[in-house]
């Protein structure tokens, strides 16, 4: 969804949208069938309905991990701004020391609790090495804290208990 008060970019991107058509349907720039489904707009007009509700649960079950979490040696649980809402699309853990990642995602999977790695820093990606040559070291603070942070499970669907068993594997990890 793209939400502009730019006519220019309405228009543009509707065209991009629909396979480079304009409103008479010739074809006039490159495009794609970004068109979406009626049952996938049905799903998010109702989807829209529960959203503070949803929004509200996924700050709860931040502020719950945060409050668990938050005081391990090394470790750095995202913490809302003071002056702003903080909206959690994941729920990651930052450490002071890269090699914590790897060994916490083992010690994770071995109690049964999922958890990934960040993305690749893009500039890494083949694309970007191979078309503008960029490479390791090119940007060291991304490539820094991508080797020190972990994405815990973080769905609105997550059980008390749930969040209860990653908060204690965690906690096991760190604690001894």
């Amino acid at each position: 969804m793209v939400v502009t008060d730019s006519p220019e970019i309405r228009d543009t991107l509707r065209r991009i949208r629909s396979h480079g058509r304009n409103d008479d349907g010739d074809q006039v720039t490159y495009g794609h069938n970004f068109r979406m489904a009626t049952m996938n707009a049905a799903l998010g007009v109702a989807q829209v309905d529960k959203l503070d509700a949803m929004l509200a649960e996924r700050q709860e079950m931040a502020a719950y991990l945060n409050d668990r979490l938050g005081d391990l040696p090394g470790v750095m649980v995202p913490r809302p701004p003071t002056d702003r809402e903080r909206q959690y699309l994941y729920y990651n853990l930052r450490f002071d020391d890269a090699d914590t990642q790897a060994a916490l995602a083992d010690h994770l999977a071995d109690r049964g609790v999922p958890s990934r790695v960040t993305y690749q820093p893009t500039h890494l990606n083949r694309y970007y090495r191979e078309e503008w040559g960029w490479g390791p070291g090119d940007l060291p603070v991304t490539e820094n804290v991508a080797k020190r942070v972990l994405w815990l499970p973080f769905h609105n669907y997550l059980e008390k208990t749930e969040l209860n068993h990653m908060v204690d594997a965690v906690r096991s990890f760190f604690e001894g």
